[in-house]
């Protein structure tokens, strides 16, 4: 997991405005870490026992931040209304071994469409403790709100492994659909579009987590983590669009936004 900072080319004062946009979902205007943000608080996770490449962000959303896009110096100060937004790069690494991909493994490698061949079987989860449903199918999520999964996400076999690559702007936000407390949308800036998500509580943390499971419906809305038991997160209001979650490598190059790195890297296992 790789944080950086984010540039946002839409900045005109129009309907396509980046930051709007996040606001309108977010509640307020997204600032970002500075330069000196310390990305320590990724760690892998245990959710259940057919999940894998699970790991958790658990981070203080850091007062020393730095307002997103081109604004005036006047407007970079922090308000009450300022919304704390993470911008991260996700890539996961799924071996051939995994149980879904055992017998699947040539027609994942060899169809035209990588992600699509993977995402027939699997998906990325994203695991929010402030939702009811807690997890949420980021493939479904990403196609509900008119996106092809190959839009948000990369994908590449090389050697044993299947690599994903996306980028998730993750808000310390709820929803501003009532009852409602995570969320995910897709904001687009200068038509690239980026995963946006917000964690379901404004508690000054980014908390949230992704694995890989099986494609499929909720499965905690059928069956809900016990309270107490590994991988029980609680419950505590509803998750708009619910929230579970994450090729060709994708290098900093063809980001279309001024990216720095922050912190250390850390792939999780």
């Amino acid at each position: 997991v790789t944080a950086f900072d984010m540039t946002f080319a839409d900045v005109a004062l129009n309907g396509k405005n980046t930051e709007n946009e996040i606001a309108g979902y977010s509640g307020g205007r997204p600032v970002m870490p500075g330069a000196s943000f310390d990305l320590s608080g990724v760690a892998t996770q245990y959710i259940k026992a057919d999940a894998f490449n699970s790991f958790m962000i658990a981070l203080g959303a850091s007062s020393d931040v730095t307002v997103s896009g081109d604004v005036p110096a006047s407007s970079d100060v922090t308000t009450p209304n300022d919304v704390p937004l993470l911008p991260l790069r996700v890539r996961l690494r799924v071996s051939r071994k995994e149980a879904p991909l055992v017998g699947r493994w040539d027609e994942i490698a060899n169809a035209d469409s990588v992600i699509d061949a993977f995402a027939s079987v699997c998906a990325v989860w994203v695991r929010s403790d402030a939702a009811a449903e807690q997890d949420m199918n980021l493939f479904t999520t990403l196609r509900n709100r008119g996106y092809s999964v190959d839009r948000c996400v990369q994908a590449f076999t090389y050697d044993d492994f299947l690599y994903l690559d996306f980028i998730v702007l993750l808000a310390d936000a709820v929803s501003q659909n009532t009852g409602k407390t995570a969320f995910c949308q897709v904001v687009e800036d200068d038509g690239a579009p980026y995963i946006l998500i917000g964690d379901g509580r404004v508690d000054e943390k980014w908390t949230l987590s992704f694995y890989v499971a099986l494609t499929g419906e909720n499965p905690s809305a059928d069956n809900p983590v016990n309270p107490g038991q590994p991988g029980s997160s609680g419950g505590g209001g509803g998750c708009n669009g619910g929230i579970s979650a994450a090729a060709a490598l994708l290098a900093l190059m063809f980001l279309p936004v001024a990216a720095r790195r922050i912190g250390k890297p850390r792939r999780p296992k």
